[in-house]
């Protein structure tokens, strides 16, 4: 389903969605098989061109040939003006090869941008906005926080960003983790925030920065950080460093 302010929405089945997405798919597949057929166009086109110069410069190297033999000149002459009529008519043929291709090239450069007018289209209406997974990770965070009996606030940014119902899917039990050891080894105690002059109340950020091709989801807190001395001698104990 797509909800927006102010607008209608209406219910899509994700087969729907995923049918769409593989006509596009095959779409864009039929695009880059033009593209090869107009790469092909202009080798053929340069080949031609590449012919006529060669006979041209053939045609040249005849017309200064003396042979010594009158009757030999005379049909090394005849020949140049034969060879000079064939490279113009390659030249000109390669010219018209390039006319014809000139608005099927356009055409491609016109098709090219509608599909990827049409999947950045196609992929906004498949993104539903995080704020329900962000939702559920606040309630993660909480549920920690009464567990190891510290004080945490969450503060949610860019909730409205959307991204794909299947990769929040996929993204959720990670996040889940990431905010999890936030609460149990990021933030500190009330105690121990009293004592540096902290607010006792931790914060953990959730944020989601999008843009057209790509969303970045942060995870931050105001706790104490990693203890790096800590980690190093722990992954000497067990031979990992």
């Amino acid at each position: 389903e797509t909800v927006s302010d102010g607008e209608d929405s209406i219910s899509v089945k994700g087969e729907q969605l995923d049918r769409l997405l593989d006509m596009l798919t095959s779409l864009t597949m039929l695009d880059n098989q033009r593209d090869s057929r107009i790469d092909q166009f202009r080798e053929v086109n340069a080949n031609l061109t590449n012919c006529g110069n060669r006979i041209r410069d053939l045609g040249r190297v005849l017309s200064k040939v003396q042979a010594g033999d009158e009757r030999v000149d005379s049909a090394l002459r005849s020949a140049t003006n034969p060879l000079q009529e064939l490279a113009n008519d390659l030249g000109e043929i390669g010219r018209l090869l390039q006319d014809a291709c000139r608005p099927i090239r356009d055409e491609h450069v016109a098709m090219s941008n509608f599909i990827r007018q049409f999947r950045h289209a196609l992929v906004s209406v498949m993104r539903m906005p995080v704020t329900g997974m962000f939702r559920r990770l606040q309630r993660a965070a909480l549920d920690a926080a009464r567990v190891e009996r510290k004080q945490v606030r969450l503060e949610v940014i860019g909730s409205e960003a959307g991204l794909e119902r299947s990769v929040q899917e996929r993204l959720l039990d990670p996040l889940m983790h990431i905010v999890r050891n936030a609460v149990s080894h990021g933030i500190e105690s009330p105690e121990d925030r009293r004592s540096q002059g902290k607010d006792q109340v931790g914060t953990i950020t959730l944020e989601a920065i999008s843009a057209p091709n790509l969303l970045t989801l942060n995870v931050r807190d105001d706790g104490r950080g990693l203890d790096y001395e800590s980690l190093r001698r722990k992954g000497t104990e067990l031979g990992l460093l």
